[in-house]
């Protein structure tokens, strides 16, 4: 599968209760590119990103996964502009960002520009129950 359908298919697993206020990112440090990464080379990514987001909001845990629990990534929602979003995926080498706007969920291009930003649909469809909690490291 094509990463950007993967991206497109992706299941979110909340860590803890969502304080974004209704607008918010979902952003991840992991695997930067898109390139599987060794596990630590993300936690300190994770850590480093997590820390830059607090000085702007009160990020909240979660895990974008694929609907098959093969992979999962750490994430976190966070209230904070697109334009901020953007330049922390730049920074942490991300293809794309999700933004969630009116309860609806927006894929959105970063690192990759063949891909116009798309609508998929409400978010509540896309959160799972989080009965499985794999570590997370930050």
């Amino acid at each position: 599968m094509a990463l950007w359908e993967s991206y497109r298919r992706a299941v979110f697993r909340l860590r803890e209760p969502l304080d974004t206020g209704g607008t918010f990112v979902i952003l991840t440090a992991d695997n930067p590119r898109g390139v599987i990464t060794d596990a630590g080379a993300n936690r300190r990514a994770e850590r480093a990103l997590f820390e830059e987001l607090r000085l702007l909001c009160r990020p909240s845990r979660l895990q974008g996964c694929s609907p098959d629990w093969k992979h999962c990534e750490n994430s976190f929602a966070a209230a904070i502009t697109g334009r901020q979003a953007l330049a922390l995926a730049k920074r942490y080498r991300q293809n794309a960002i999700y933004r969630v706007e009116e309860g609806l969920l927006y894929l959105a291009p970063c690192l990759v520009k063949d891909h116009p930003e798309e609508c998929l649909g409400p978010f509540v469809g896309r959160v799972v129950p989080s009965t499985i909690q794999p570590a997370f490291g930050v």
